[in-house]
């Protein structure tokens, strides 16, 4: 999917925020707002490339090369777990300062956050897995604690009692094994990429419009009478 990053970046710029003139104790709220912002941009285009990736090796499962499609598989995973905590430092930011609560629509922003964990309620277990692998299973304690307690049957593979599901393919969906014997997945798609591009905007088009000075009357200098005319 290619993403129209301008039609998105036209929503947010420094000018329009007006970040300089936030009071000096607030500003390095506004530094962490304004990068957040960027990187809600950033991940969004890397979160595309990587299902671009995963496109690109994903019809021929018997070559070397459908290693790709996993290992785009999980920096999606991760790029999207980054994502969520741009978004949740953007709320953040609003949260402790005053002066950028007044630039922007905090309930816009507050519901593109909600609207992400409705869509997206699977992304911390699976990039906590996709992160920690071997710990899930670095000792017999953690083993017993990880585990699927009961298997898991997926595709009619039965991993059996006591065993781990770890970043398998269904489709789209990334499924794996989490901690405390659960299960998670999300799906590495277009459609995944246009709901980011949508919580963007949302977010982008929160910035209120900068209030201008309004324009003064030009002067007008009576013009002088000519006695001979």
């Amino acid at each position: 999917m290619e993403i129209d990053f301008e039609s998105i970046a036209r929503h947010c710029f420094r000018s329009q925020l007006d970040l300089d003139s936030v009071p000096d104790e607030e500003k390095p709220h506004a530094r962490v707002l304004w990068f957040q912002l960027l990187h809600l941009e950033s991940h969004l285009g890397s979160f595309a490339y990587a299902v671009r990736l995963f496109d690109k090796y994903l019809t021929n499962p018997s070559s070397p090369d459908f290693a790709f499609v996993h290992i785009a598989a999980r920096d999606g995973s991760i790029t999207l777990w980054n994502y969520a905590m741009a978004l949740r430092a953007v709320k953040a930011s609003l949260d402790a300062s005053p002066a950028l609560r007044a630039r922007m629509k905090v309930s816009q922003v507050e519901q593109a956050l909600e609207d992400f964990w409705k869509l997206f309620p699977g992304t911390k277990d699976v990039r906590d897995a996709v992160g920690h692998t071997s710990e899930l299973m670095d000792s017999p304690k953690a083993w017993d604690k990880n585990a699927h307690p009961t298997g898991h049957i997926q595709e009619g593979i039965d991993i059996g009692p006591k065993s781990f599901w770890l970043g398998n393919l269904v489709g789209r969906n990334y499924t794996t094994s989490t901690f405390d014997g659960g299960m998670a997945k999300y799906e590495i798609s277009d459609a995944t990429t246009r709901r980011l591009a949508d919580i963007t905007i949302q977010v982008f088009s929160a910035i209120l419009p900068r209030e201008r000075p309004a324009a003064s009357k030009p002067s007008v200098t009576p013009a002088k009478e000519d006695g001979g005319r």
